[in-house]
């Protein structure tokens, strides 16, 4: 019995070691294949190191590669920025003063008197509304100076007219004076006949008397 129990104690201690041992014999692979792993890990973190340094010096050269083609996209925009800028610059000043010289010639051509010169209009700018301005204003001036025109012409015409009714008036005045003279010279005369008239009939009654007196002496 002793010998049986021992059996079955050793069998089970045996069992139990083969347990054991299957165990140790799987730790062992386990541990091995943890290794295994351990050591691919660090060859792909090894691997990912280099590839993340490849990586990150590519990014730093395509970084600083941008950056300069950045930098030289700036300055070429810049540049023609720039240039742009200038031509602009110069077209918008040359064609001020070219408006500005066309209206100087214009309103020197008004000064000199020539109301049938124009500004040109159309371009929609500043300039375009002054030049309109200026042909309304010439406009005005032309429409006046044409009423003027118009009225010197009639003052000249009334102007001769009175000139013409001036000289009757004045022959008229002639013959007024004429008239007058006349008339004073033949009331002074008829002033002299009235009054020898007068001393005519008074010698006409002194002979009356006469006659009276010899027609009396006549009777006696």
């Amino acid at each position: 019995d002793v010998y049986t129990i021992d059996k079955d104690v050793v069998a089970a201690a045996t069992s139990a070691l083969s347990a054991k041992e299957d165990a140790f014999t799987k730790m062992q692979e386990y541990d091995a294949n943890i290794v295994s792993l351990k050591s691919e890990n660090n060859q792909i973190n090894s691997n990912l190191t280099e590839v993340t340094s490849s990586i990150r010096e590519n990014i730093e050269k395509e970084t600083e590669t941008s950056r300069r083609t950045m930098l030289a996209l700036i300055s070429v925009v810049f540049f023609i920025g720039a240039v742009l800028i200038v031509l602009l610059s110069f077209y918008v000043i040359t064609s001020i003063q070219k408006s500005i010289r066309g209206f100087k010639t214009t309103l020197l051509d008004i000064s000199n008197g020539n109301m049938t010169v124009k500004a040109k209009t159309g371009s929609g700018d500043e300039f375009d509304i002054f030049g309109r301005s200026l042909n309304q204003m010439s406009d005005k001036l032309d429409e006046t100076l044409k009423s003027v025109v118009q009225i010197a012409g009639d003052l000249k015409q009334s102007g001769s007219s009175l000139e013409t009714m001036a000289q009757s008036t004045n022959d008229i005045s002639s013959q007024i004076d004429l008239s007058v003279s006349g008339i004073a010279e033949g009331a002074s005369n008829q002033a002299m006949d009235v009054e020898q008239s007068t001393q005519q009939i008074s010698d006409l009654g002194d002979l009356m008397d006469q006659m009276v007196t010899t027609v009396g002496e006549l009777d006696d």
